[in-house]
């Protein structure tokens, strides 16, 4: 599981980004955040090989797309799927 931070350039180009990234079969969760980041995406791959396809690939070519910053999650201790 890989959690990737999203920064988009320009107000103009959020709608893009939002039509773009809920079209994508490897992003489970994408989350509006308040903070040094625009959106938080929990993205679930195959290997690393798949991640660096994803971000090199499809999230950075989505316009607007300015920087992203990506946590690979080692092991999980907990996680509430039904909420």
């Amino acid at each position: 599981m890989s959690f990737i931070f999203v920064n988009i350039d320009q107000t103009e180009h959020i709608e893009e980004f939002r039509k773009s990234i809920v079209q994508c079969s490897s992003v489970l969760e994408c989350h509006h955040v308040a903070g040094e980041y625009d959106y938080l995406l929990k993205v679930l791959v195959e290997d690393t090989r798949a991640l660096e396809h994803f971000i090199s690939n499809t999230l950075k070519n989505i316009k607007g797309v300015l920087k992203s910053n990506t946590i690979i999650s080692l092991s999980s201790l907990k996680e509430n799927i039904n909420i």
